[in-house]
């Protein structure tokens, strides 16, 4: 009987044990997926980086030797910028006037 329950408690040891171990094993290989993942995203990245800077240094190249223009801003000055328009058109006043003197536009 001694033996028989003996075995038993070594069997529940070795099974918890297992199941420890293979927690670990699980618990490890989703790790090294995400650090898959993270280093592909991380791949990805620096190969978007590097063929950005490629063609930033293809732009520069083409420009220098084919004598590509960029086209400037048109530069507006302060005074016509800041220009008032006095004079509107009656169809573009929607003020209302409480006043009955202005209802009727002078012709």
């Amino acid at each position: 009987d001694r033996s028989r329950s003996r075995s038993k408690s070594k069997d529940r040891r070795e099974r918890s044990t297992s199941r420890e171990r293979d927690d670990k094993r699980r618990k490890n290989h989703e790790t090294d997926d995400k650090d898959a993942e993270r280093k592909k995203r991380g791949d990805d990245r620096e190969k978007k980086k590097q063929e950005r800077a490629r063609e930033k240094e293809r732009d520069e190249i083409k420009k220098q030797y084919m004598g590509i223009k960029e086209k400037k801003r048109r530069f507006v000055k302060p005074s016509e910028k800041f220009k008032f328009v006095f004079e509107w058109d009656l169809g573009e006043d929607t003020s209302r006037d409480n006043n009955p003197l202005y209802n009727n536009p002078l012709e």
